[in-house]
């Protein structure tokens, strides 16, 4: 009973998930979806790296209180991830204002930074986001198209370098027709924050006569799988670098 997508239990209550409304067609449904047996979520690595093929998928009266670029709402100033130095980065074009403790949401786009790049790993910080009127920046290992609608988000593995990824929130900020598009999710999707769903399934489950035992030799294994490692953020980082040496 995990986080982790291809746990036999899903649970997220404490982090949040996202659901269809109940007046939406097509019915309603919870984001992310399950993965099946065997399945793995996916490379956190893959999910960093800038492609093509990833999704990047009218509420004017939002714009007249977002006096502000960037937000930072963070606890932790030295994390795996090294999300304090790719935003440190990002800061050298844009202007990020970091506090640690929530205040009053005056800004366009929220930073919703994991502490490490992990599969399946998405927490309350980007719920937090997603709830309010506000676009959240996500970094992390977590396939963000299964967990939101398209064009709720934008994900810092889509860019190829902090700048390029600054250029964009730029671009936004300059063009109100399209940083509104990132709200229009919004008419049919809402933020479940604390989901109870996880729990009423292993309550069947230990209810049900016909459930037939499972057990794993070495949890260990299966939770650091070789295949889904975490990243380093020195390596991702490392690696932006090597790519991007005149446009880091």
């Amino acid at each position: 009973m995990t986080y982790r997508r291809d746990s036999d239990i899903y649970d997220v209550r404490t982090y949040g998930a996202i659901q269809r409304r109940t007046n939406a067609l097509p019915p309603p449904t919870s984001m992310p979806g399950r993965l099946g047996p065997e399945v793995l979520p996916p490379d956190p690595a893959s999910m960093m790296m800038p492609n093509n093929n990833k999704s990047i998928s009218s509420r004017h009266f939002l714009l007249a209180k977002k006096t502000k670029m960037v937000a930072w709402f963070v606890s932790h100033c030295r994390t795996d991830s090294l999300r304090e130095k790719y935003f440190e980065l990002v800061s050298q074009h844009v202007p990020i204002d970091t506090y640690g403790s929530c205040g009053s949401l005056t800004y366009k786009f929220y930073v919703a930074a994991e502490n490490a790049i992990c599969p399946d790993y998405v927490t309350e910080k980007f719920y937090r986001a997603m709830a309010a009127d506000i676009v959240p920046i996500v970094y992390g290992g977590a396939d963000y198209s299964a967990y939101a609608p398209p064009m709720s988000y934008i994900d810092a593995g889509d860019f190829k370098s902090p700048k390029a990824l600054a250029d964009y929130l730029k671009l936004l900020d300059e063009n109100d027709g399209l940083y509104l598009k990132y709200f229009n999710w919004k008419q049919n999707y809402e933020v479940v924050r604390r989901p109870v769903s996880g729990w009423c399934e292993l309550c069947e489950k230990l209810n049900d006569p016909q459930q037939k035992p499972k057990v794993y030799e070495d949890i260990t294994d299966w939770w650091y799988h070789k295949d889904i490692a975490c990243l380093s953020g020195y390596d991702y980082l490392d690696n932006l670098l090597q790519q991007n040496m005149t446009t880091f």
